[in-house]
């Protein structure tokens, strides 16, 4: 993700006609060969992130992505009514929703110019988006409550995802059901919420 990150930002500064940071070029090294060492150096250290649900640690290589007994998810084996389960269930909730008529929005091979319609408050812990028109996405990984300002397409949607499940059919929620036009909602801390249009 750092690679993708430093070429991305010198992608955007080329496109806008100012000198990269830290490549030649598109194809070719970095600009100064000690980013190389810095970006190993970022890759291996530890570090903490704050989250809604707690502190989060990254170890470097030691981290657990590269160790498999911690990633081992045995779906069928969680003890109903664990948190483990419901977290399962929330999966494949969201895969449901991908593989639905409403998830079509996701499965585009060329996406056009415009399919994402971004939402982003000045809170950096606030990001939402409306795909396709279709489907609109609400995330708050901060602490607190947060406000969105967007506008819908005309028709009715409804809330299919909340903090607590997915479930094509609705969940129950203050914002169960959103009419097409302006809209102000207050999502609260560790939220990822999730609407489709109804027409």
């Amino acid at each position: 993700p750092y690679v993708h990150l430093m070429r991305r930002t010198d992608d955007i500064l080329r496109d806008l006609g100012k000198k990269t940071i830290f490549f030649k070029s598109g194809d070719k090294p970095f600009n100064d060969t000690l980013d190389w060492g810095t970006l190993i150096q970022l890759v291996n250290e530890d570090y903490d992130v704050e989250a809604a649900g707690g502190p989060i640690q990254f170890k470097g290589r030691d981290d657990t992505y590269n160790v498999r007994a911690p990633n081992r998810f045995l779906w069928d084996s969680l003890a109903p009514g664990s948190d483990a389960a419901a977290m399962r269930d929330w999966w494949r909730g969201l895969l449901a929703l991908r593989m639905s008529e409403h998830g079509s929005v996701f499965r585009v091979a060329d996406v056009p110019e415009g399919h994402y319609r971004w939402i982003t408050p000045p809170e950096q812990t606030l990001l939402g988006y409306v795909v396709g028109e279709r489907v609109l996405v609400l995330a708050n990984s901060g602490a607190h409550n947060g406000m969105f300002r967007f506008d819908l397409p005309d028709g009715e949607w409804l809330q299919v995802a909340g903090t607590e499940s997915v479930d094509l059919a609705g969940v129950p929620s203050e914002y169960a059901r959103l009419p097409g036009g302006a809209h102000e909602l207050r999502v609260p801390g560790g939220s990822f919420l999730v609407w489709v249009w109804t027409g």
